[in-house]
């Protein structure tokens, strides 16, 4: 099985699950959003997901607390809980500390929402808090490289998103998961033989997702940066950027949309802007005092790319120079492969050029 194959399917498809209510209905629809089991507890939700988005962790968690405390008979407050420990150990690429507290939540989201499904079968949102706990786990198995489990994880989870749908077809921030999956699963059946034959299902994907943010409650946000990576993986980076930089509007500070805006800006040839996004995010983990040397090893290598690229070879230089000195563990080094042979390929043409330069100094 491809190494990747479930960075790409699944954590694609559950980062933006971490955003799955970032942004409040319209007027046209709080109607339906009144009827949901998330009603009650809106406001706290909003302000939740945007200290999520903004990196303010601790504060959420506290936010999560108070739903838990107020209705801990629903499934939404641990699932809400969860959410904001994955975006932290994806953020700080960091598992080991939330992990116990992770599993926790995971798991009484899904004990309440099974309970909910036994009493009420035909119960909408059970299914989807329920999948979306299994999908959680899905990718964090896979970050084990436990590939068979995750997939099975995974393909629950879709199991219950689709049943939630059925039941309520105005769900329509299930179509953001739904639709991601459907993307990558075409995506990637093409090269994993011991999967069987699956029809390509990208064009309703990307449509799934579009439905997502044009009459999602919650999901907007979340579509957003979903589908600049869809839309960059379809080699339509112009689009991706002009999208992404709607949600970045929002919220300036966010890392998750400034990794996507700096590929996207990368990708369409605005090298500056490439440039100040990663040195922006290099910026606020430092501040944060989380610089650590792989998150500093993959901003780095980002930037001697841009830079390489934009012709600033010196600039390129001095960061291939940084990422030289940087402590890297066996781990670092072995989840920061990809990145290592990328500075390897830039450190050549740096080499190059200097040795240049040396000749047409002896020249003169």
């Amino acid at each position: 099985m491809p190494k990747n194959f479930f960075y790409i399917l699944l954590a694609k498809l559950l980062l933006q699950c971490l955003f799955t209510y970032a942004q409040p209905a319209g007027n046209a629809e709080r109607i339906n959003a009144e009827f949901s089991p998330l009603a009650k507890t809106d406001s706290l939700l909003t302000r939740l997901i945007a200290f999520t988005i903004i990196q303010r962790y601790e504060d959420a968690l506290a936010v999560a607390g108070l739903v838990i405390k107020k209705s801990p008979e629903e499934p939404s407050g641990y699932f809400f809980q969860a959410a904001v420990l994955q975006a932290r150990m994806m953020d700080y690429e960091n598992y080991a500390a939330d992990e116990k507290a992770f599993w926790a939540a995971t798991g009484a989201c899904r004990k309440m929402a099974q309970r909910q499904l036994r009493e009420r079968h035909n119960e909408a949102w059970a299914h989807f808090f329920f999948g979306s706990a299994v999908g959680y786990e899905a990718f964090f198995v896979g970050k084990k490289k436990k590939y068979f489990e995750a997939f099975r994880y995974g393909w629950e989870s879709i199991q219950h998103l689709e049943a939630a749908l059925k039941l309520d077809p105005k769900l329509y921030d299930a179509y953001l998961g739904i639709g991601t999956y459907k993307y990558y699963r075409s995506k990637m059946s093409k090269s994993l033989s011991w999967l069987p034959f699956i029809k390509d299902e990208r064009a309703l994907g990307i449509a799934m997702i579009r439905t997502a943010i044009t009459q999602g409650l919650y999901s907007r946000t979340a579509a957003v940066n979903g589908l600049s990576w869809i839309l960059m993986d379809e080699n339509r980076p112009a689009e991706a950027l002009a999208l992404i930089d709607s949600a970045l509007a929002l919220y300036p500070t966010s890392r998750f949309f400034l990794w996507s805006v700096g590929e996207a800006a990368f990708r369409v040839g605005r090298y500056e802007q490439a440039a100040a996004h990663y040195q922006q995010i290099l910026a606020s983990l430092q501040n944060e005092n989380r610089l650590s040397p792989y998150l500093e090893l993959v901003g780095r290598a980002r930037l001697a790319r841009v830079y390489q690229t934009a012709a600033k070879t010196a600039a390129a230089c001095r960061e291939l120079e940084l990422i030289g000195s940087l402590n890297l563990s066996k781990f670092d080094r072995e989840r920061g492969e990809e990145f290592l042979e990328e500075a390897g390929k830039q450190r050549k043409k740096c080499e190059a050029a200097a040795n240049g330069k040396s000749r047409q100094t002896g020249q003169k």
